[in-house]
């Protein structure tokens, strides 16, 4: 960690004691908004406990395995499974509140290492979704069950440690035996036992030659004797038992197995598990793309897939072992979606995924991996033959109908029917299973816009400015067809393009910035909407940009830097609370929301949406909108803009705020470009994915009126 953070330019401060009075001035003086341990090996006490926030990553099933030494005790426990949790830190050893646990199976054979390896992997990406559901508020804690808890005393010396056990069975003894578990004979005396590996084959009973197998049917005994106390040390390291079969899947598949299984059993984000699963399997370019649209595609079209797999195994999803689940839904999307993959290899790779699948849990005996295997069998190969039938059976003349074939949670397809009508709702969720545009923004600070057009037509890129009418095409806004280009790759890493939705673009068009002016952007980071305001305002005037989340402003920051936009100033506050002084002349709110618009740019997005979410977020968003117009100055304008798709959060908000504030009007946007009005309000704009080829964006334009002449304030 200490070396990451050099090599990050992070700064970095090292102490042998936490209680260090200097080491918590400095922590103080950092201001951070909160702290996170990892593996930390000291008890946190005051004045730090009560002065900062703290979450600890932990590698167990909380409250199971409190302590300094939860991967080796699991393993030695003989637990299915493990995982990561992360929990507030208090006064006690790991007792505090718990935020997020994520499961995962122990697999066979895993020695510490491996496992060690893999939880700090999971640690590092439920960390992020922890800290980022911190900053939008959503982070809930639950109180541990103190009655549940297992301590893991920290590893004895291996003199003291539990012996291999050679007879045990060998799967069992392979997986107790390495990492700092457990100790072999060797070489006169015991050591550790360091590494361990499940051989494929099955040798003949009794004892053999130096340094050969040996097995007793299928029970692991302990390497022959060898001539030479090193090669005795060396034949200790390896423990050579049982019997193991391989399973010829591409590693594609395998990585999008993995994928789906992350997202689904254990909540992982799949933009998240994916890069990780594709280094894990070694993938290549080519490899890394078709995988990469198979999980996706798995996750995304969940809701059909699961559809028919009930329909044809006769029976609810929620009654299949999960790796059985993961390998029907990965096949059923690969027979429905690809023409390029022939029936067989997608049903037989499927079945060889949840037949490995099933191996890995704990005990489950042949008898069980082959009625699973049997079971996507028949399920995939009725869906080959039946699948035109399967299809047209489907129809979206329904709400719930319409939920299954676009693969959408039912309780949204209703409300989208309900508020867009049966039309708009079934055109706006088709329209979000296929591949978004690429949409680019010249960052006119760096570079001039025909120039850059120019450039990549030269270099061979397709791209144009876009075909569409006001503000959804506005002059520094670009259209890429195909893949990025090597050149448009450097004018991106750059600063000279930056990647930003045409809805994105179209609010900055509407607020319309200009040089000189002072502009309040609250809940600004990332800051792509913030470098785009700046750049329209020639980096004259200023642009107070408001982020609660620390690590946030400083990725605002830092983008800042890397565009050139210099006349932004990041506060880190609340935007609903926060008392930011006034006289503004425009305002962007772009609260928190649902994310209703951009579904199809995450493919499991759709599947952590809820209604009680959507109410959560409109409290929120009130909140933030009440304040900011506290903030406008007399004929100051403010637009409230969200990249959702749901009257509650937006002509609702709007309208109770022009309820509550007499000084406020909005101007009637759908008159000037009534190709984008609102359905259910067309003073306001919503721009759709099926209509407009860019994310759902809902844009309301506000004035506060100018005071009287001679009144305070006035002009």
């Amino acid at each position: 960690m200490a070396a990451a953070a050099r090599e990050l330019g992070i700064e970095l401060h090292q102490t042998e004691r936490v209680s260090d009075e200097r080491l918590v001035e400095r922590i103080r003086a950092g201001a951070a908004g909160v702290g996170v341990v990892c593996a930390f090996g000291q008890l946190i006490r005051e004045p730090l406990l009560s002065e900062l926030e703290m979450l600890n990553v932990h590698p167990s099933l909380i409250a199971r395995w409190r302590g300094a030494a939860p991967i080796e005790r699991a393993i030695m426990a003989g637990d299915a499974e493990t995982g990561v949790t992360i929990m507030r830190v208090g006064a006690g050893l790991d007792s505090g509140p718990v935020a997020l646990t994520e499961r995962t199976p122990i697999e066979r054979a895993e020695d510490y290492g491996a496992l060690s390896a893999r939880l700090a992997e999971l640690g590092g990406e439920l960390i992020v979704r922890a800290l980022d559901l911190r900053a939008s508020g959503e982070l809930e804690l639950t109180e541990q069950d103190d009655s549940l808890a297992t301590y893991a005393e920290n590893q004895p010396a291996h003199r003291r440690l539990p012996r291999a056990g050679w007879r045990r069975a060998a799967r069992r003894a392979c997986r107790r035996g390495p990492g700092r578990c457990v100790a072999a004979r060797a070489a006169g005396g015991r050591r550790p036992c360091t590494a361990a590996r499940l051989r494929r084959g099955r040798a003949a009973a009794g004892r053999r030659s130096a340094g050969r197998q040996a097995s007793d049917g299928g029970r692991g005994v302990p390497p022959g004797p060898s001539g030479s106390t090193a090669e005795r040390r060396a034949r200790a390291r390896e423990v050579i038992v049982g019997q193991a079969r391989t399973v010829d899947v591409s590693a594609g598949r395998r990585a999008a197995y993995e994928v789906l299984r992350r997202v689904f059993e254990h909540d992982a984000w799949a933009d998240r598990a994916f890069p990780a699963a594709a280094t894990r399997h070694g993938l290549d370019a080519r490899e890394r793309s078709q995988a990469q649209w198979l999980a996706y595609g798995a996750v995304q079209r969940r809701g059909t897939a699961d559809h028919l797999i009930g329909l044809l195994a006769a029976r609810p999803t929620d009654q299949l072992d999960a790796p059985v689940l993961a390998a029907l839904r990965l096949g059923m999307f690969e027979l429905l979606q690809s023409s390029a993959t022939p029936d067989h290899a997608a049903v037989d790779q499927a079945v060889e995924l949840a037949k490995a699948g099933v191996a890995r849990e704990r005990s489950p005996g042949r008898r069980r991996a082959d009625a699973a295997a049997g079971l996507v069998n028949a399920v995939l190969r009725r869906a080959a033959h039946e699948r035109t039938a399967l299809v047209a059976g489907m129809d979206d003349s329904t709400p719930a109908g319409a939920a299954v074939l676009h693969s959408y949670p039912e309780w949204l397809a209703r409300m989208w029917w309900q508020e867009l009508g049966p039309a708009d709702a079934r055109a706006v969720m088709a329209a979000m299973n296929q591949p978004a545009e690429t949409a680019l923004r010249v960052n006119t600070i760096r570079a001039d816009p025909d120039s850059i057009l120019g450039e990549l037509r030269a270099a061979g890129d397709e791209v144009e400015r876009p075909n569409a009418a006001a503000p959804l095409a506005s002059p520094e806004s670009l259209v890429l067809h195909g893949r990025l280009g090597a050149l448009a790759r450097r004018r991106l890493e750059d600063g000279a393009l930056v990647a930003q939705a045409r809805g994105s673009q179209a609010v900055v068009a509407l607020l319309d910035p200009k040089p000189g002016e002072r502009v309040l952007d609250l809940c600004a980071a990332p800051g792509i909407k913030t470098t785009a305001i700046g750049a329209r305002m020639r980096n004259e005037g200023e642009v107070v940009a408001v982020e609660l989340d620390p690590g946030r402003a400083r990725q605002l920051r830092e983008l800042c830097e890397r565009l050139g936009v210099v006349c932004v100033r990041v506060v880190e506050a609340d935007a609903a609370s926060a008392d930011l002084g006034g006289g503004y002349d425009r305002i962007l709110v772009d609260p928190p929301c649902s994310d209703l618009g951009a579904l199809g740019s995450r493919p499991d997005a759709r599947w952590r949406k809820s209604p009680e979410l959507i109410e959560r977020l409109a409290g929120v968003q009130e909140a933030i909108l009440a304040g900011a117009t506290g903030a406008l100055r007399p004929g100051g304008m403010l637009v409230y803009a969200t990249c959702t798709i749901s009257v509650r959060e937006n002509e609702e908000r709007v309208a109770a705020l022009l309820e509550r504030d007499r000084a406020v009007r909005a101007d009637d946007l759908g008159r000037a470009y009534p190709e984008l009005a609102a359905r259910r309000q067309p003073r306001f704009l919503q721009t759709r994915p099926d209509r407009d080829r860019t994310d759902g964006f809902f844009i309301a334009r506000l004035r506060r009126e100018a005071a009287e002449p001679g009144a305070p304030g006035g002009r």
